[in-house]
């Protein structure tokens, strides 16, 4: 195995530094993964100052607008998080409908994107009267 990186890295912005901060929210693999990305960046790429921000799951919307400098509009400053390893999105939804891609930047899924499911009881299959479901499609 490699040595650790021998020298110390930093994030500036406006001739200040500031901590790089890592969303996570209640889902064991969002933590599994940012653990995995945290000793990375740490153990070889250098960067020391390195924060995981624990913001509950709300909606990608919100999730979205946290690293898309939200509060400053024109990005004067960073956003409150700078990495969001796992965003789940609804079917059909983009990340460049909520942002600008040169302010937040997809850079592809991390497991298959049609994945789903509708879950059901055996009583409910199995009533008398019929049940219909709709699903719009996009």
């Amino acid at each position: 195995m490699a040595d650790k990186a021998k020298w110390t890295r930093s994030l500036h912005y406006n001739n200040q530094s500031f901590s790089l901060n890592i969303e996570v929210n209640d889902r064991p693999s969002h933590w599994i993964i940012n653990y995995i990305f945290e000793i990375l960046i740490r153990e070889r790429f250098g960067y020391r100052n390195i924060n995981f921000i624990y913001t509950p799951w709300d909606s990608s919307l919100d999730a979205i607008n946290r690293l898309n400098c939200e509060k400053s509009n024109d990005c004067s400053r960073p956003p409150p998080i700078h990495v969001n390893l796992e965003l789940w999105l609804r079917t059909g939804e983009q990340v460049s409908d909520h942002a600008p891609s040169h302010r937040v930047n997809m850079n592809g899924p991390l497991g298959p994107i049609t994945r789903w499911g509708l879950y059901t009881n055996e009583e409910l299959l199995t009533r008398q009267s019929p049940v219909c479901f709709y699903f719009p499609i996009h």
